[in-house]
């Protein structure tokens, strides 16, 4: 029993010691058992280093239909805080308006391919010869689902300094992010907004550097 006992000891302690490399045979003509292959990690690239152009489709529920662009970019300061920017100009709802927007953001890793993003900043409007300045923030995730599909999420609040009671909004957008689907580098970027005063769509494309 001895004996078995150590016997059985020496090959778990064999066991281990070869694991990661294999068992080798003191036989020369035995063939060699490969280690297995490591299992890839899933692919996912959540980048806070872009510029992003698209058009607007906007749906106020005082006025009629209208359209616009906007222009936006990221830009990563390190790990866990970035630099946003936002413009954008829209037409024919019967209060036209240029809107300009930058600030700071914090993300956070909260699980793989997960983020939890928050933003702060200023803004400048100016519609119909009226100009304001104001406030914004959000928070939101940032969830990689899949190699070529990004999910955002996002709570947002603006504050325009009007007299004599400040202009306030709150909404929520979320947006589906295909991953290079027509060239590398280069995301399809489709989004829709609900605002207290209407609502949004919008298509464009980010460049990632």
């Amino acid at each position: 029993m001895k004996n078995l006992t150590a016997l059985l000891l020496s090959l778990i302690t064999s066991a281990a010691i070869a694991g990661p490399m294999g068992y080798v045979s003191k036989n020369p003509k035995a063939p060699i058992i490969p280690p297995p292959a490591p299992i890839p990690a899933p692919s996912c690239r959540i980048s806070y280093d872009f510029m992003e152009a698209g058009y607007n489709q906007i749906m106020p529920n005082e006025g009629s239909d209208g359209n616009g662009y906007y222009l936006g970019f990221n830009k990563a300061l390190n790990e866990n805080f970035f630099a946003w920017g936002h413009g954008g100009q829209s037409f024919n709802t019967g209060w036209d308006q240029v809107e300009v927007s930058a600030g700071l953001g914090l993300n956070v890793p909260v699980g793989r391919c997960f983020d939890w993003v928050t933003k702060v900043g200023c803004v400048y409007l100016n519609g119909e010869g009226d100009s304001r300045w104001g406030a914004v923030g959000g928070t939101g995730f940032r969830f990689s689902v899949a190699s070529w599909l990004e999910i955002n999420t996002f709570y947002h609040f603006t504050n325009i300094f009007v007299d004599p009671t400040d202009w306030r909004e709150h909404s929520g957008s979320a947006a589906l992010i295909f991953k290079e689907v027509l060239m590398p580098r280069v995301d399809t970027v489709l989004a829709g907004v609900y605002a207290e005063s209407g609502t949004g769509v919008s298509l464009g494309l980010r460049y990632n550097f």
